[in-house]
């Protein structure tokens, strides 16, 4: 004890409202339980825990805990074997077999009663459209009701049968209460495996496990359960049967020890089908998928650790369950989140929009996230801290509140994060040369520029937002922190004018529809194709290679060559002495072909046309065609049109108009050097 440290030891059966009053009195003084007889190194064990304590301290309460127990053990081995010799003690073991024997009858009896009316069987389910993993759970949900019912009229059965013919000694009652409900607790433990699993039963298989992993999962779990509901009795009979009461610690602490081991080695065992399943998408196992079993097994150790301490009364109300209900929530948590993600990959992949998309990933995240937080509660309540309760003035009790609120909120903003991605996630742009639907490309084409600014944005601001409702929960005082933010938003506005400027411009650019990535630009500062449109800039990619990035307050004013249509103009010429009307209904004639031709369909917009003569140079017309077509596909038009025309008006004979040069001379007397003319000019 500190000096100056107040210090109350009160009785152990002190009622709420007087410890209330004493907290209230001595705010600054350290309320403590009086130790049970024989326990008196638990306060020691306890203050050493909550406060400012050597380690050496800690080990030393823990080694005369252990020598206590040690000591005792010869005494309490004696009582039970003593125990057992009783007569009560074999009246007690035949009751609990008449009562086990009476709830399997009963539940025979019950399951084929549901066989007769038509619900039992195997049958293969009719999927009606529905995704593998709901077709599954439809045809599982009937199997897992059947089994329930008639596990629960054993369970009824078999307890009043038991208790009615058990013997009145208290002791034999209760150990054989205990037997009952962890052989109650083993079969409901591993029906809930077999529903998972189902080696045997592919159409009702909820986990996505191969027939082999799903073997291999069950038979772990039946032999790590039933080494437990073994361990499970033994120490119940341990317990109510040793005398004087706790003088069995060191058997308890063995035997939880023991639990422990089966629940690590179960979750070795089922590390690679449960890592395959958690890196199925995956390209490649991640660390997570790797080692999430050394995880758990940790958890193991640390329940296995605390409730030994409790075991030899060095944490007073921590519970002596080993491999109980601690185990079980950490066996079937990750199974429900690995069901959720498979369940949720398979309805995302049928999903058939943005939105449907997005709020299944965030259903299903904050579902996932449930589950977690849900078994970290039941975890936590195990152990004797209950987190949904106020703060507790110190000790693990003290943080786990604010744990669980944060928890919570990185749930939430865990679902909105997936959410808003897949919402706002343009999706993959379309393959060269695959068929685009015309009508949906425009706004497939103004959602895929405007979505990734939008996307990082929101993400960014769930992100943030996040971060500081967490840190808020935990109780870290965020208040500098959005100050500091507000600081350097003014500096930014200051500071950094151009890039404001830049951001606005580019706002107004998506908002008024002036490009879109894929389309041709030209801007003040460069022209080509958009590759890539950022809150800041613009990355041009010329049709020659080179790559400009312009911000958007230097782009100026945007020609756009790639939206709505194209009207392309070209002209040649003919002699005077060739008939204009024949060539116009020959160029009339050749883009009506080129409509037919079939590397042409669906670019034309309006076909090739002839505007007749619109100019006399000389000796000559000039013939003026134009068409309309596709952004983009003007180029393979002209060429085809310009190959075309010139062998329709070779067919028909029509020259296209060559200019000469002709020498004349300017003296008559040809004194001077004649300078050369075009003939027609």
């Amino acid at each position: 004890m500190a000096d100056g440290e107040i210090r109350i030891v009160l009785p152990r059966d002190v009622d709420a409202e007087t410890l209330a009053r004493l907290r209230e009195a001595f705010p600054e003084a350290s309320l403590a339980s009086a130790a049970p007889p024989g326990a008196a190194d638990g306060a020691e064990l306890g203050a050493s825990l909550g406060g400012a304590q050597p380690a050496e301290t800690t080990l030393a309460v823990v080694e005369g805990a252990l020598a206590k127990a040690a000591a005792a053990a010869p005494e309490a081995l004696a009582s039970i074997l003593a125990w057992f010799g009783a007569h009560p003690a074999l009246f007690g073991l035949i009751a609990l077999l008449i009562g086990l024997a009476a709830g399997h009858a009963v539940e025979r009896a019950v399951g084929a009663l549901v066989a007769s009316s038509g619900g039992g069987g195997p049958v293969a389910p009719d999927s009606g459209g529905l995704s593998p993993f709901r077709a599954r759970l439809r045809a599982a949900l009937p199997h897992l009701l059947r089994s329930a019912l008639a596990l629960a009229a054993f369970a009824g059965v078999g307890f009043a049968v038991g208790r009615a013919i058990l013997p009145g000694d208290a002791s034999v009652r209760a150990i054989a209460a205990a037997a009952f409900l962890a052989i109650v607790g083993y079969r409901v433990k591993l029906l809930m495996v077999e529903a998972l699993a189902a080696p045997s039963a592919p159409s009702r298989r909820l986990m996505g496990f191969g027939a082999a992993e799903a073997a291999s999962v069950l038979r772990a779990a039946r032999i790590a359960l039933a080494g437990m509901l073994a361990l499970t009795i033994l120490r119940a009979v341990v317990v109510g049967a040793a005398s004087p009461p706790g003088s069995a610690a060191l058997l308890v602490v063995a035997l939880l020890l023991l639990s422990g081991a089966l629940a690590a080695w179960f979750f070795s065992a089922v590390r690679r089908p449960v890592a395959a399943l958690i890196a199925r998408d995956a390209a490649a196992p991640s660390f997570a998928a790797r080692n999430w079993w050394a995880v758990y097994v940790g958890v193991v150790a640390l329940d296995v650790g605390l409730k030994s301490l409790g075991a030899l009364g060095l944490l007073g109300p921590a519970q002596v369950g080993g491999g109980g209900p601690t185990v079980v929530i950490m066996m079937l948590a990750p199974l429900a989140v690995a069901g959720l993600s498979l369940w949720r990959r398979e309805a995302d992949a049928e999903a058939d929009s943005r939105r449907r998309s997005g709020l299944l990933r965030g259903g299903f995240a904050l579902a996932e996230g449930i589950v977690v937080v849900v078994a970290a509660v039941a975890v936590l309540r195990i152990w004797g801290v209950d987190p949904l309760a106020p703060p507790a003035p110190s000790g693990v009790a003290r943080f786990a509140p604010a744990l669980v609120e944060a928890g919570a909120i990185l749930v939430v903003g865990l679902a909105l994060w997936r959410a808003l991605s897949a919402a706002l996630d343009p999706g993959p742009a379309a393959a060269p040369g695959a068929i685009v639907d015309e009508e949906n490309q425009a706004q497939s084409s103004r959602m895929g520029t405007i979505l990734p600014v939008v996307r990082g944005f929101a993400l960014g601001l769930v992100a943030v937002l996040t971060a500081m409702s967490a840190l808020s929960a935990m109780g870290l005082d965020i208040a500098p922190l959005l100050a500091s933010a507000g600081v350097l938003g003014l500096a930014i506005g200051f500071g950094a004018q151009k890039l404001v400027s830049d951001v606005i411009s580019g706002l107004f650019y998506l908002y008024e529809d002036a490009f879109r990535v894929g389309e041709y630009v030209e801007a003040k500062s460069g022209k080509g194709v958009v590759e890539r449109i950022s809150l800041r800039s613009v990355r041009l990619r010329h049709h020659r290679g080179p790559v400009f990035t312009i911000p958007f307050s230097e782009m100026g004013t945007i020609q756009n060559h790639s939206r709505d249509w194209v009207k392309v103009k070209f002209s040649f010429m003919v002699p005077s002495d060739v008939d204009v009307e024949m060539v116009r209904k020959l160029v009339k004639k050749v883009g009506e072909q080129l409509l037919d031709h079939p590397e042409l369909q669906g670019k034309f917009l309006e076909p090739l046309k002839s505007q007749g003569a619109v100019a006399i140079l000389g000796s000559a017309f000039e013939i003026g065609c134009k068409f309309t077509s596709r952004p983009g596909q003007q180029f393979i038009i002209r060429r085809m049109a310009y190959a075309a025309l010139q062998k329709t008006l070779a067919e028909k004979g029509v020259e296209l108009f060559q200019p000469q040069l002709t020498l004349a001379a300017d003296d008559p007397g040809g004194a001077s050097m004649g300078m050369p003319r075009e003939s027609g000019a």
